[in-house]
Order: structure tokens, then C-alpha cells, then sequence
């Protein structure tokens, strides 16, 4: 069987944006999250510094976030292929 590596994460490894803590809640998203079905991150239990960074994630293409209600926690997933920042 052929393993594919996702287009994004070999954008996320070059991009100099992608350092330090943001590094590592990328790695943690990789670990946590999927690439087909949205999943809860509730961010009320992390420290603010490391829950902007799953915000910058969103920004710069790599994961997607479907928001819910001000109850739950916001769902996301990871993108295959990273999308253009605006």
C-alpha cells in the first residue's frame, strides 16, 4: 500500500509560520482531529495563548472550523490541501 502525505502538511513544514507553539497545536491537531468529519475542541480548558493558535490555523489554511452554538465547543478538521490565505 502507498502512504500519501497530505499536500498541507508538507506546506505546514516549510512554512515559516509554523513554529514554536502554533508547531506543536498542529502536531496536536494531527494526532486529534480527521481529514473527513468535523470534531469538537473545546478551548475553555487551554490556555488562551494555545487556543489562538488553533485560531491561526484556521487563518492560514490548515484546519477548517464549523462553529456551534456558545454551549458546545467548535468543531474542526483538518484540510488535505492547504487553502489560499486571503
Amino acid at each position: 500500500m502507498i502512504a500519501l502525505t497530505p499536500p498541507a502538511l508538507v506546506d505546514a513544514m516549510r512554512d515559516p509560520a509554523i513554529v514554536g507553539v502554533t508547531r506543536r497545536m498542529y502536531d496536536w491537531c494531527l494526532l486529534h482531529l480527521d481529514f473527513h468529519e468535523y470534531r469538537p475542541v473545546k478551548k475553555r480548558g487551554i490556555e488562551r495563548r494555545v487556543a489562538d493558535k488553533i485560531d491561526t490555523l484556521v487563518v492560514l489554511g490548515y484546519l477548517d472550523r464549523r462553529a456551534t452554538s456558545a454551549r458546545d465547543a467548535d468543531r474542526y478538521r483538518l484540510l488535505w490541501s492547504r487553502r489560499p490565505v486571503e
